[in-house]
């Protein structure tokens, strides 16, 4: 199935077309739309997949191209779309192939299509502007299939751009190594850690829960996160509603990074070991909050203390 890659790109000069000209329609509600570019395909039947490629913003500031996010997927549902002015009945009245053009204020678009309050930070007059084409027209299996596609294209993307990342990450690490004169061990995952106590006890393994004391950094040695109290009070991290015990993590299943479950389950009870961990094992190219930025490397200092 060809999907067209490009939907077409409109500036706002382009979307101000005069009130009377030929390409205005209306919806039976009001909304009104201007037909950019006519389809030669048909107007989908009720329950079909409508496939559509759309940018948005505000005024003349983009918020969303599915050229980045991928296409929406819509299933055809007239009664819902013709009720109460949601901009799906514009999508309901186009036919394969055809791009439109409309805009509408955030006060009638939030009310009518999200069913959500505006936000408190935007003017309820504030102009979203919308250039939606519909690609093509699937039934309920084409629609599976072309998810799956969808997903599938995403997938490798993002492990090709872990990938580049993680080389990046690695040759971070290892300036660190260098200046620091550390020879980590290295795990095939990415991960590098080094023992630097060796304890007596019981070892880690899947699905063990163990207690752990940990502090940890970012390569340019600030600390954003601690189960030690002393340490947090150093670095002004304290909250007097927390408390300060090792942390328990059934390794292999906890809600932890992937580099904590691979460097803990190398450890025993005991052990005392930094992990450094590439940003793929960490929080990837997301933030975590003011501390942690997307795609950084992370270093724990950690202690298995306990294995229950």
């Amino acid at each position: 199935m060809k999907i067209v890659s490009k939907i077409l790109m409109l500036t706002l000069a382009a979307v101000i077309i005069l009130p009377g000209c030929s390409n205005e329609k209306t919806t039976q509600s009001g909304l009104t739309y201007n037909l950019v570019r006519e389809g030669s395909g048909e107007i989908p039947e009720e329950g079909k997949y409508l496939v559509l490629k759309m940018t948005y913003g505000i005024e003349d500031s983009l918020l969303q191209d599915t050229e980045d996010s991928g296409p929406v997927i819509l299933q055809k549902n007239d009664s819902i779309w013709n009720s109460g002015g949601m901009i799906h009945e514009i999508f309901g009245q186009m036919k394969e192939g055809d791009s439109v053009s409309f805009s509408v204020d955030a006060q009638t678009l939030f009310a009518k299509t999200w069913k959500q309050q505006v936000p408190p930070d935007m003017a309820p007059e504030s102009i979203f502007n919308f250039n939606v084409g519909l690609d093509t027209v699937l039934d309920a299996e084409g629609a599976a299939a072309f998810q799956q596609q969808l997903y599938d294209e995403q997938r490798k993307k993002f492990e090709a751009e872990q990938e580049v990342q993680l080389a990046t990450d690695i040759s971070l690490m290892e300036e660190y190594f260098e200046e620091n004169y550390i020879e980590p061990q290295v795990s095939e995952s990415g991960l590098r850690y080094i023992i630097t106590e060796k304890g007596s006890g019981q070892e880690a393994n899947p699905l063990d829960t163990v207690s752990v004391n940990y502090t940890g950094y970012l390569l340019n040695g600030q600390v954003f996160d601690t189960s030690i109290e002393e340490v947090a009070r150093e670095n002004d991290l304290y909250n007097e509603g927390r408390q300060y015990v090792p942390y328990e993590v059934v390794i292999g299943r906890s809600r932890v990074i992937r580099g904590w479950h691979i460097g803990l389950d190398s450890m025993s009870v005991g052990d005392k070991a930094t992990l450094f961990v590439p940003s793929k094992l960490g929080y990837g190219p997301t933030a975590y909050g003011p501390q942690i930025p997307a795609n950084s490397v992370l270093i724990f200092d950690v202690e298995i203390v306990d294995n229950k």
